[in-house]
């Protein structure tokens, strides 16, 4: 892929040094606040929505001073998803010693920063680059599921991986598949749940159909998490 810039609209003669500010502001840019703005975009609009002139416009900087940050917007949103990846063992803290615990609390993290920013969800399952923390993030997790006990640590790891990743997938994809359709989810449950009433729908007919929306993700996930982590390690097969 080509990291060449895009044409510039014309800069003022002066010359400015990297992250010195640019008309309309009174501070040095920093590339955490380029992450955070180009973030914030994203969440409001999507990823559609971040162009680098539009993110140089907010920041009150020219288009290419966001270039002294990043190369392009791949390299953007590689940045900012490696951010929100790094989140994820930083709102979950050490183990104090419970590592099942631990690994169940990390799921759960996982998949709130990431339901947290559907736009970037699917960008965020690319494969990784075989790099050093490629390799530190493969021996934690060897270490991780030997430590909790599984009979099989790689059909622990995958499962468990697929089912905290595929939720978050569903969730995605469901916004945008509802997005692209014009419709709403809470107000196409709301209708549903009333239809189910005028046919008299038991509970359990209720209940699977709160499952196939954003509700039912957020009330079922981490009790089929740990069911799912207690069948892992019941497993002898």
């Amino acid at each position: 892929m080509s990291t060449a810039h895009p044409p510039e609209v014309a800069d003022a003669p002066t010359k400015r040094g990297r992250g010195r500010p640019a008309l309309g502001r009174s501070t040095p840019l920093e590339r955490d606040e380029v992450l955070a703005r180009a973030l914030e975009i994203i969440r409001a609009d999507g990823v559609d929505g971040l162009n680098m002139r539009r993110l140089a416009a907010d920041l009150g900087v020219t288009s290419m001073s966001i270039y002294h940050y990043v190369a392009n917007k791949p390299a953007l949103l590689d940045a900012i998803i490696a951010q929100l990846w790094d989140s994820v063992l930083v709102g979950v803290g050490e183990s104090n010693g419970d590592i099942m615990e631990w690994m169940i609390q990390v799921n759960l993290r996982t998949r709130k920063v990431w339901v947290e920013n559907l736009g970037l969800a699917n960008l965020a399952m690319a494969v990784a680059e075989p790099d050093a923390t490629f390799f530190d993030v493969t021996l934690l997790s060897v270490r991780i599921t030997q430590a909790v006990g599984f009979p099989d640590p790689e059909l622990a790891y995958s499962a468990i991986q697929n089912y905290t990743m595929g939720s978050i997938a569903v969730a995605a994809n469901r916004r945008y598949a509802s997005r692209y359709f014009g419709r709403d989810p809470a107000e196409i449950l709301e209708r549903a749940h009333a239809l189910l009433d005028e046919r008299g729908a038991s509970p359990e007919h209720h209940g699977i159909v709160t499952a196939r929306f954003d509700e039912g993700d957020d009330e079922h996930f981490e009790r089929g998490l740990r069911a799912l982590v207690a069948g892992l390690l019941a497993w002898s097969g």
